[in-house]
């Protein structure tokens, strides 16, 4: 009952399979041949709590509609309040984490600048559409714990390993999470953060995550002295400090890598390229000042429920983005224009030999011959470093490619440390194993030569005394 009670005031009302579930896993605590309850031990319970009701969830679109409504937010920041001070968390103490999703070679658009606005214009970056999910956990004054890396594989390579440094990394067949990442995270999640607590508890605040929040998360959580708290569904563009403060800056950061990849030659933006990224994406990403204003903005630190509901008075879903710059008059560009070519240089040169009584016009003709070829040096310049760019970036790619494909046996949430732990224990094991191997060997075809050859030995001794004494 405090399980159905707790999903409750989250906001995150059970589903009939879910008690079902649960109930039979603490039966199972007590009794581990109990049967799987079924749907009419479920009808018999209800009927012996009727303070508990089955109601039928609102559509989508209802849900959406309430989760943009004023007063419900207020009742929301209401409970958020009474929740903060009931248990006493401080700034330091709440966090909120979410799931990002990146499709590992696809970035955003981007704006550009250019002479010909109505031109169709298309970047040839990589198109590797494979999912990858990251799961991020930051807190009102700045901090961010090491993220999950999910990605879409069978195995862990230890390859993956040599690009990351205080990330972590799990995979699943789909490259979402699951259940029993869940709860290997929330364990992470506490390793993280318990030694910076500042008060008794640590609050939690999720959105989307609420069909892995089972039991054992629940009940984790409880021990360790973590609140979970749920946004309202379909709220989190404008609750949730993640997606209205980070996200956004996250995602240009994934297409600028893959956009800088792309032109030093990269033709594929693997997994191995993203890992390679992803510590430099992060660090410009995850600023202090960055998170903090994703909590101050969505009004959950300072809170302040104002912020967010004078938005829900003008939010406009139909509203359109305003572009950032707009085009103008092409026929406003000056006929003394800088030279672009050596045609235009020489023509000019021309123009200075007929002008050269005119100082005034030679003057302007000498200071754009001048600037033209400044430009020409620094495009020269730019090409140079352009070119060592593409050169570094393939060699560290080719030295990525060459390095070996082995793979874990273990599956779950492993670190750069727990990778460098268990190649010592196999490096261990296999140095035992060659030793065995060559033990074997020795006993097998050494040992058999040695003996025989002990007893020729002894045995011409033997003779040699009975010659000697005879």
């Amino acid at each position: 009952m405090r399980w159905i009670d707790l999903n409750d005031r989250m906001g995150l009302p059970l589903k009939r399979h879910q008690i079902l579930s649960t109930a039979t896993a603490i039966l199972r605590e007590t009794e581990p041949a109990a049967p799987v309850l079924n749907h009419r031990w479920l009808k018999q319970w209800l009927e012996r709590h009727p303070e508990y009701k089955i109601r039928r969830r609102k559509s989508l679109d209802r849900e959406r509609l309430k989760a943009q409504d004023r007063d419900h937010t207020l009742k929301w920041f209401e409970g958020y309040e009474n929740a903060i001070s009931s248990y006493g968390i401080q700034r330091e103490d709440l966090y909120n984490f979410d799931e990002s999703g990146f499709q590992m070679g696809i970035g955003k658009d981007q704006w550009i600048v250019t002479r010909e606005p109505r031109r169709k214009i298309v970047s040839g970056t990589d198109t590797n559409r494979e999912y990858v999910t990251v799961v991020e956990a930051v807190s009102a004054d700045g901090y961010a714990i090491p993220p999950l890396i999910i990605l879409t594989a069978k195995r862990l390579s230890h390859q993956w390993f040599d690009f990351i440094e205080d990330e972590h990394i799990a995979v699943t067949d789909s490259g979402y999470i699951n259940d029993a990442l869940a709860y290997q995270w929330i364990q992470h999640f506490d390793r993280s953060t318990r030694a910076r607590c500042k008060g008794a508890w640590r609050m939690l605040l999720m959105d989307g995550f609420g069909s892995h929040l089972t039991y054992e998360f629940a009940k984790f959580c409880e021990k360790k002295k973590i609140l979970p708290f749920c946004l309202p569904p379909h709220s989190s563009h404008i609750l949730q400090p993640l997606d209205v403060g980070v996200f956004n800056v996250y995602k240009h950061w994934h297409s600028q890598a893959i956009e800088e990849a792309t032109a030093t030659g990269c033709t594929k933006f693997t997994k191995t390229e993203f890992l390679a990224a992803i510590n430099s994406i992060r660090q410009k990403t995850f600023k202090n000042s960055t998170i903090s204003n994703g909590f101050r903005l969505t009004g959950i630190w300072p809170v302040n429920a104002a912020v967010v509901c004078d938005q829900l008075v003008s939010y406009d879903p139909r509203k359109e983005r305003t572009p950032l710059c707009s085009t103008e008059d092409n026929s406003t560009c000056s006929n003394l224009s800088t030279p672009k070519s050596i045609q235009r240089i020489k023509r000019l040169e021309n123009k200075l030999i007929a002008l050269s009584s005119d100082l005034r016009s030679s003057k302007k003709i000498v200071e754009k011959l001048s600037k033209a070829a400044q430009t020409c040096l620094y495009e020269v310049k730019e090409l140079e470093r352009d070119k060592e760019a593409t050169k570094a970036a393939t060699l560290a790619r080719h030295a990525r490619a060459d390095t070996s494909r082995t793979y874990f046996s273990t599956r779950g949430i492993v670190s750069a440390a727990d990778c460098a732990k268990m190649k010592r224990i196999e490096f261990k094991t296999s140095e035992q194993e060659a030793l065995n191997k060559r033990r074997r060997k020795f006993q097998r075809e050494v040992l058999p030569q040695l003996k025989r050859f002990s007893r020729r030995k002894l045995l011409r001794v033997q003779l040699k005394r009975v010659i000697y004494y005879g």
